[in-house]
This record gives C-alpha cells, sequence and structure tokens, in this order.
C-alpha cells in the first residue's frame, strides 16, 4: 500500500527553542549541599498539531457505487495537509536541591521544583491529546495563551 502523500505550506518556518539553564551551589558543612537552579526555555514558529485532509468526495458527486473514483487524487486514500508553524511556548522553573554526602553510612538527596509551562499550541507527543481536540485554529488562538492550551482548545 503507498504511502499518502502530505502537503506542506510554501515555505514553511522552522521552529525553534533557546534554553537557558543557572545553578548556584553552595556547601554548608563538610556534608550537606545546596543548589538553587533557574531553567527557562522559550520557543517560536512552532508547529500546530494535526493535520486536515485534502481528498474529501465533493457533496455533489455523493451517490451509490464507488466514491474512491470520485476524489480529487484518486490513487490515494488520504491526502494531508500539515497546519503552519505559528505557535510559541515558554517554560521558566526553580529548582532546589539539598544534598547530604554519604558520611556515617548515610546518604541523601531531596530536590524540588516549581515550574510553569505557556504554550498556544498543542503539542504533537502532549499526553492525552488526540488530533481532533488538538487542532486548533490561529483565529481562535489569536491572542489567546493558556497553560497547557486547555482553554484554546475547548473555546473550539
Amino acid at each position: 500500500m503507498e504511502r499518502p502523500p502530505i502537503l506542506e505550506p510554501h515555505n514553511r518556518r522552522n521552529g525553534y527553542v533557546e534554553q537557558v539553564n543557572v545553578n548556584i551551589q553552595r556547601q554548608l558543612t563538610a556534608t550537606f549541599l545546596v543548589e538553587a537552579g533557574y531553567l527557562c526555555a522559550i520557543g517560536h514558529k512552532l508547529p500546530a498539531s494535526g493535520n486536515f485532509t485534502q481528498n474529501h468526495v465533493p457533496r455533489n458527486l455523493m451517490v451509490a457505487g464507488n466514491a474512491q473514483i470520485r476524489r480529487p487524487f484518486p490513487q490515494y486514500s488520504d491526502v494531508a495537509v500539515i497546519f503552519s508553524a505559528f505557535g510559541n511556548s515558554n517554560y521558566h522553573a526553580l529548582n532546589l536541591r539539598l544534598e547530604r554526602r554519604y558520611s556515617s553510612g548515610l546518604h541523601f538527596q531531596t530536590n524540588y521544583t516549581f515550574g510553569k509551562s505557556i504554550d498556544d499550541v498543542a503539542s504533537r507527543n502532549q499526553l492525552g491529546a488526540s488530533a481532533s481536540r488538538a487542532t486548533t485554529s490561529s483565529i481562535t488562538l489569536c491572542g489567546a495563551r493558556c497553560t497547557s492550551c486547555r482553554q484554546a482548545r475547548e473555546s473550539v
């Protein structure tokens, strides 16, 4: 079976992510260490999730019989168009770490991370996302930035 073609928008922009990570460590005693860190990741021109098909049979041609031959591209079962790259995201986090180095048979380490992620498109690999819920229009997202894109998806 031949794989259906995928049409991409002309002059598709490449997305990118800029990352910054700064950590400061301080040894409190001979066995205790504390560390504080800041992490930032900002993405631009990210591709939107999902796609839509271009190979539907027109309504006026929907009659009994073989519908496949009435498709615009009858040699393929589906022709998908990938959404353009218009998404943005940012992530900011504070990480705190406390470590007790090995001494007297005991070692422990604890971490705490406080972070926030904001985006205006759903991720292709987002846990729990489906293609139907992840597709949003750029009109809906105009000026809308929400955590995990939940509000934008629900408004479609």
